[in-house]
C-alpha cells in the first residue's frame, strides 16, 4: 500500500450560485452566478462572463462532471427547462418539465464531458409561461452550477 501524493485526492472544481431570484423572460435566460461556494482554480468569474464555468488551462483539460439546479416560481402555464450548452453554441443536456401546479419547477440537469483547454459551459433557463417567472434563489439548491475535474 503506498500513499498518494497530493496532487493525486486534491479535487479541481466550481460550484457557484446566485443570491437573488433571475428574472426569465418568457423564452431563454443564460443564468448569472454572483457567488462561489468554492473555486480551486479560477473556472470563474464573479464581474466577467458570470454565467460561465471555464477551463482555466490545458493542464485541466479532459472529462468533467457538469450540474446545474433551478428553482422555478409557481405558474401552471408552459414548460420549464434546465440546459447545459457548451461554448455559447453546443446543447449537452437538458431537464424539462411540464408544468400542471401552482408550485413551481424544480430541475436538475447533469452530464459527463470532455472539456478542451479554454472551453465554457453555461447554465441556460427556458419557461414559455406567456410572460416574466423567477428562477428562484433558494437555499443550498437554486440556483447552483458546478462542475468537476474527473481525468484526461
Amino acid at each position: 500500500c503506498t500513499t498518494p501524493k497530493q496532487e493525486d485526492i486534491t479535487a479541481h472544481s466550481v460550484r457557484v450560485y446566485n443570491s437573488a431570484n433571475q428574472v426569465c423572460p418568457n423564452g431563454l435566460l443564460v443564468l448569472l452566478f454572483d457567488s462561489e461556494r468554492w473555486d480551486t482554480d479560477a473556472y470563474h468569474s464573479t464581474s466577467t462572463n458570470t454565467g460561465r464555468l471555464t477551463v482555466p488551462s490545458a493542464a485541466l483539460a479532459g472529462i468533467y462532471a457538469i450540474t446545474c439546479t433551478t428553482a422555478y416560481a409557481g405558474n401552471v402555464t408552459g414548460e420549464r427547462i434546465t440546459a447545459i450548452r457548451l461554448n455559447g453554441t453546443t446543447l449537452l443536456a437538458t431537464q424539462g418539465n411540464a408544468v400542471n401546479a401552482l408550485s413551481g419547477a424544480y430541475l436538475q440537469v447533469s452530464t459527463h464531458y470532455s472539456l478542451a483547454n479554454a472551453d465554457y459551459v453555461e447554465c441556460r433557463a427556458y419557461q414559455d409561461s406567456g410572460g416574466n417567472l423567477n428562477v428562484n434563489a433558494a437555499g443550498n439548491y437554486s440556483t447552483e452550477f458546478g462542475m468537476t475535474f474527473l481525468g484526461k
